[in-house]
């Protein structure tokens, strides 16, 4: 949980994923809203926090000691007329499949 501040929203959640020792990713068909800073090289502030917690696991400053990430399965109805949210969601995991950074799991 991230307590609301002065700051804008997506700035206080990026903080406390920088001092987190472990960060589990669970996303199905929602990306989450647009990153608070324009222009931004993330689609939505969970892709941003991905590419955070990411920097923190390969950088023994930080004491991020796991990450997570789990996609769980969509419905094919909604694969058929995917909305914008559900194709955020599909390329982000794409993206993230095809880089052996950082291996996936799926759950149903």
């Amino acid at each position: 949980d991230t307590l609301r501040g002065a700051s804008l929203p997506q700035s206080i959640i990026s903080e406390d994923v920088r001092s987190s020792d472990f960060f589990v990713f669970l996303l199905w068909d929602r990306c989450g809203t647009p990153p608070d800073v324009k222009p931004s090289l993330h689609s939505c502030g969970t892709e941003k926090r991905y590419h955070i917690a990411l920097e923190c696991y390969e950088d023994a400053e930080y004491p991020m000691k796991q990450l997570v990430m789990m996609f769980k399965g969509v419905d094919s109805r909604q694969l058929a007329n995917p909305r914008e949210q559900l194709q955020a969601v599909l390329k982000f995991k794409k993206e993230i499949e095809e880089k052996p950074t950082h291996p996936t799991g799926s759950s149903s």
